[in-house]
């Protein structure tokens, strides 16, 4: 186990001999460092103590390497008609029980049918190709 500190907060960091020379970030304020070699003097060795490893408490950063780029699909939805996995747009209209009470209401006091056209539900379309998509 190499022992050393942050050198940006002084932070006490612990980390496997195997990760000597790697890039690291400090747990604490995030800064990259380099972890020293066995046989550097700013180390302080826990040789003599025998309690069980623990894990290494700095992050160790993983070098970039090229990825194929692939197109990112999202989960649970697809269109069945298109095929998109583009989520669909709600939109909402005037339901058909707003209709109702839209034309009882004008028959029996007028003033009050507009009260009928904020009763409205929701609909899903397909935002790629514009089908009603649900029941």
């Amino acid at each position: 186990m190499i022992r050393f500190e942050c050198p940006e907060c002084r932070q006490p960091q612990r980390i496997d001999e195997e990760h000597a020379g790697k890039r690291v970030k400090c747990r604490k304020c995030g800064t990259a460092m380099s972890v020293p070699s066995p046989d550097s003097p700013r180390l302080t060795s826990n040789s003599s103590s025998h309690e069980p490893p623990r894990p290494p408490e700095v992050v160790i950063i993983q070098q970039e390497r090229e990825v194929e780029s692939k197109p990112i699909r999202r989960k649970g939805f697809e269109c069945p008609y298109c095929h998109t996995d583009e989520y669909p747009e709600v939109k909402s209209k005037i339901s058909t029980a707003g209709w109702v009470v839209f034309v009882v209401l004008l028959l029996i006091c007028f003033p009050l049918c507009i009260i009928a056209l904020f009763i409205k539900e929701d609909y899903r379309v397909c935002s790629a190709c514009g089908i009603k998509l649900g029941g």
